[in-house]
């Protein structure tokens, strides 16, 4: 037997040749603790960095995304309140009022009468300092004080 001798820097690397088994087509793995990479329980600071950025970004998109709905919002809610406002406004003016300057007059009249009855201070009397308020029959009301006669009917 003949040793060989072994230059520096090179490797042996074990030849092999036909298994025993005559199995060929088997060829020799890696062991099983060398195949499984098990992920370490820490992420890299690059990692985590980055996650944290793409995270800060999202949410700050979330919250813009949001103040633009509450801005919608807010105006929607002043767009309708100006119009309900102007609707009340033109009701009352296009109101048919009837000013009642005698006392009297509400003394006689019924209860169910009374709750139809609003007191307001009309446009031409606000520019005098000194006024009386109007006190105006609301709508649904007959239209009519009870001393006044209806139509075709003649006072006794």
């Amino acid at each position: 037997m003949a040793v060989s001798k072994k230059k520096k820097g090179t490797k042996c690397t074990s030849v092999k040749g036909k298994p025993k088994s005559g199995r060929v087509w088997k060829r020799e793995g890696k062991r099983k603790s060398d195949i499984i990479n098990v992920k370490s329980l820490h992420k890299s600071w690059t990692t985590r960095k980055k996650e944290r950025l793409e995270k800060d970004s999202i949410r700050a998109h979330e919250n813009a995304l949001k103040a633009a709905i509450l801005l919608e919002k807010q105006k929607k809610r002043e767009r309708t309140l100006e119009n309900q406002k102007r609707r009340e406004e033109n009701i009352k003016k296009s109101e048919i009022v009837q000013k009642i300057t005698d006392s009297s007059k509400i003394k006689r009249m019924k209860k169910k009468e009374l709750r139809k009855i609003e007191t307001r201070i009309l446009p031409e009397a606000r520019s005098d300092t000194n006024f009386n308020p109007v006190v105006v029959p609301l709508e649904g009301s007959s239209g009519r004080l009870p001393d006044e006669p209806i139509d075709g009917e003649t006072s006794c």
